[in-house]
């Protein structure tokens, strides 16, 4: 499939959550709390904002945008963002973040399951089904192993990969749609990061705050198209940037 680059139509607004919104599953009384510990010195971190797609939008972002100038690798990586469930049909495949249009890796949802695959292995474990939440994906070539961690916990199972990551047809990241998808994530993605080397091990992990780009190739806001570390621009179509983002 050849998609078109052509000027699309921006979707309607829409109820997206609101300035660092929590997440669903978070206590009520830590909202109450992060109110009541407000003050003129709070949130001097990047602008609250996160990028949302129309049923064909899509970003991609070259080899040439990133620290190093590659996202193929023989050895590891890792890639992670928040994206946002509240209201996303689960019972449909999508795509979050791709390696090539023919997939090398790619993280993304399918029936249901949370999907990490590399080549002809994967990880699967449900998906959640409200709010904001953070995805980590790691290929782990030390250990010859891929893992998943939702949230900072390793979710799924910890799967044997010891073939060599395929070679992808373009050395291109595909943000909310591959090319042959029937429809792009149809929510909110923020603050996608890409490493060429393992930024998550064992049962948990941190994750990274705003700030933090150490060991990073790649770090994008969403409050524009940019690379923070090195200025390149993802480029698409179908896809605006709002306001909202998760607390942290």
């Amino acid at each position: 499939m050849t998609l078109i680059f052509a000027l699309g139509c921006l979707p309607p607004p829409r109820a997206w959550p609101g300035p660092a919104e929590s997440n669903a599953d978070a206590d009520a009384d830590a909202d109450a709390d992060a109110d009541a510990d407000a003050d003129d010195t709070a949130n001097t971190g990047p602008e609250c904002s996160s990028i949302v797609f129309d049923a064909d939008g899509f970003l991609t972002i070259g080899a040439s945008d990133v620290l190093g100038g590659a996202l193929y690798t023989t050895q590891s990586f890792t890639a992670e963002l928040w994206a946002w469930f509240s209201d996303v049909d689960l019972t449909q495949g999508y795509t979050l973040v791709a390696l090539g249009t023919d997939r090398s890796w790619s993280m993304g949802v399918d029936t249901g399951n949370l999907v990490f695959r590399v080549g002809s292995s994967a990880v699967v474990a449900p998906a959640p089904t409200v709010g904001w939440n953070h995805i980590g994906v790691v290929k782990d070539h030390e250990l010859a192993e891929i893992r998943m961690y939702l949230n900072g916990e390793l979710h799924g199972d910890v799967v044997s990969a010891v073939e060599t990551l395929p070679t992808p047809d373009e050395e291109s990241l595909w943000l909310a749609r591959s090319a042959d998808d029937a429809a792009s994530w149809p929510s909110a993605i923020d603050e996608l990061r890409f490493a060429s080397e393992v930024m998550h091990t064992g049962m948990s992990t941190e994750i990274a705050s705003e700030e933090d780009t150490a060991g990073w190739a790649g770090v994008w806001h969403f409050n524009d198209l940019s690379n923070v570390l090195t200025g390149g621009q993802a480029v698409g179509d179908g896809y605006e940037i709002v306001d909202s983002c998760p607390q942290r």
